[in-house]
């Protein structure tokens, strides 16, 4: 007996939606508002975010088993701290506010495997158990 789903494209979107509000989220402490020429708002990569981030890339490179990926934290990314730092944090908010908003729905979603498969080599799949 071949059972059939209904409305498939409505469980899609709300598994979209879900995951561009998951990115957001993890995007919110990181970005904060600044004004260009003292007028013009733009999302900024918070100070705090940019200073914790080496300090935490450099904890998950110490006990990482992957020893190619714990090369390319060592050697590239924590060299490179605050661009890592600010590409993760726009990347975040692209991610969510694509998925959330369904614009560019393919590459936003592109970006958002590379960032979770980056996130588990990183922290060596421990998200998994921290929620």
């Amino acid at each position: 007996m071949k059972v059939k789903m209904k409305a498939p494209q409505f469980w899609i979107a709300l598994l979209r939606i879900v995951v561009g509000a998951w990115f957001v989220k993890a995007v919110w402490t990181k970005l904060t508002l600044a004004f260009a020429w003292g007028i013009f708002p733009y999302p900024a990569v918070s100070q705090r975010f940019i200073g914790f981030h080496p300090k935490r890339v450099a904890d998950f490179a110490a006990g990482n088993p992957v020893e190619l990926y714990k090369q390319f934290i060592q050697e590239t990314v924590l060299p490179n701290a605050q661009l890592f730092a600010r590409l993760q944090a726009y990347g975040e908010a692209v991610v969510g506010f694509g998925l959330l908003t369904g614009l560019c729905v393919g590459i936003t979603a592109l970006i958002g495997l590379l960032l979770c498969i980056n996130y588990g080599l990183a922290t060596h799949m421990g998200w998994l158990l921290s929620g």
